[in-house]
């Protein structure tokens, strides 16, 4: 249980047109300045103990980003897919924004993992499929009251005074 899977499923992350077929890949560039945008947003969202990484490889079909989260070793892996890059900065923010917000509701999951081991199948499922639903909730208002007040990507970094 040492790696828990958050995928996010609000129409945040869940936005992939069926109609596209493909898109070219992120350049390098891209790349490097959206780890670097993550890294100040994981700050903004005092996560900045966390290994933070945008994962190379693309998220499942039909998602724009998915995040996996090791909250016991500070460890955060956001995949992005190549429809994230052709968004304008706000619509990134908020997506990134989205996805950072799974990252804080692992905690929240850890203590009732272990019930999985200890009840059956169909009290687990109803278990699991609520709270999955609650934290889409939270996080979706989490996204909507904090992404406005982050920087874009590619804004200036802010200066603390």
């Amino acid at each position: 249980m040492a790696f828990m899977r958050c995928a996010g499923m609000s129409m945040t992350s869940r936005d992939v047109s069926d109609d596209v077929d493909y898109i070219e890949p992120p350049t390098k560039q891209q790349f490097v300045d959206m780890c670097n945008y993550l890294h100040t947003l994981m700050k903004e969202f005092h996560l900045s103990d966390f290994d933070a990484r945008i994962s190379p490889h693309h998220c499942e079909a039909g998602y724009v980003a998915e995040v996996d989260t090791d909250f016991r070793y500070r460890k955060v892996v956001i995949a992005l897919c190549p429809q994230f890059y052709t968004f304008e900065p706000p619509r990134q923010r908020t997506i990134l924004c989205h996805e950072i917000g799974h990252v804080w509701c692992t905690c929240l999951k850890m203590p009732y993992e272990g019930l999985k081991e200890v009840v059956s199948a169909d009290v687990w499922t109803i278990t699991e499929t609520n709270a999955m639903a609650q934290e889409e909730h939270m996080v979706t208002g989490l996204e909507w009251s904090t992404a406005p007040r982050m920087p874009l990507p590619g804004a200036p970094r802010r200066v603390k005074k």
